[in-house]
């Protein structure tokens, strides 16, 4: 589904091992997080299979954050709808707190309607920065940040807001 998302041929050969660029090791990164029900997991107490607990896959809920959040997860705050690939935001404001390892944070991201929006990040409680969020596509919310284990909360600047999967490096 990323990969149609991306606009890349879901059927053109993915490069392996030997093709790739030898990267230098930068130390422990989190791995790539998917924030739709199907494969993602958060920490927020609602969770992302049955958030409002219907019995159906999915759904809306308003999620809180729990008291803590461990290293390579993420949490919901606010009114979301969870769908199987992805989280929609549904009020502005939203938003997503990841604790995380690297320098770079990515993460896959969709307006949800022809009008372009933003979302707000911010690392460690920093001063934040606004990112601009139209078609869906990979968007690069951090680049060279500092090494270690961070926070960033992403704000959704209005309702229709979908995030689909975050990669680090």
């Amino acid at each position: 589904m990323l990969r149609e998302l991306l606009g890349v041929d879901p059927d053109s050969p993915r490069a392996d091992d030997e093709n790739e660029p030898d990267v230098p090791n930068l130390g422990q990164l989190t791995p790539e997080l998917y924030i739709g029900g199907g494969r993602g997991t958060t920490a927020s107490p609602q969770g992302l299979s049955d958030p409002d607990g219907d019995g159906v896959p999915g759904g809306e809920a308003t999620f809180t954050l729990p008291d803590t959040l461990p290293v390579d997860t993420f949490a919901l705050d606010g009114a979301w709808s969870i769908s199987t690939e992805s989280a929609t935001a549904q009020e502005p404001g939203a938003a997503i707190v990841l604790h995380y390892r690297g320098q770079e944070v990515n993460l896959v991201l969709a307006a949800g309607g022809s009008t372009p929006t933003s979302v707000t990040v911010s690392v460690d409680g920093g001063e934040p920065h606004t990112v601009e969020v139209g078609e869906p596509d990979l968007v690069n919310l951090l680049r060279d940040g500092p090494e270690g284990d961070h926070t960033m909360r992403i704000e959704a600047g209005s309702a229709g807001l979908a995030a689909y999967a975050f990669t680090f490096g």
